[in-house]
């Protein structure tokens, strides 16, 4: 193989490698924008059916990001996962739901 076709193969490897490396660094870079954008909230989510009466572990809950505007104050953020470990849902709860406050049970209001 002559010395000028080795050197056409090596020029064009190490372009396609520099010019994959530049469209991997700008597509993280876009990402990392369009995600700041969103602002993603810790929310959790049941990892498998969780029939009423089921006292939630930890092995129930994973987080996920979901962005801010469509989240209520009914969700079950990433931060309060201390307050709902050790509480029995009143409701079903399929695998993939969010976890509400509705779904636990309200204390009963004090008779007048």
């Amino acid at each position: 193989m002559s010395p000028f076709i080795r050197g056409i193969g090596v020029g064009l490897f190490v372009s396609l490698l520099g010019a994959g490396t530049f469209g991997t660094v700008m597509a993280r870079k876009y990402l990392a924008k369009v995600d700041g954008a969103w602002g993603l909230q810790p929310a959790l989510l049941l990892t498998h059916d969780v029939p009423p009466g089921h006292v939630l572990t930890s092995v129930d809950l994973t987080a996920t990001g979901i962005p801010r505007q469509f989240l209520t104050t009914a969700w079950v953020l990433g931060p309060d996962r201390a307050a709902v470990l050790g509480k029995a849902v009143t409701v079903p709860v399929e695998k993939g739901a969010p976890l509400l406050w509705t779904s636990f049970a309200v204390p009963s209001c004090p008779a007048p």
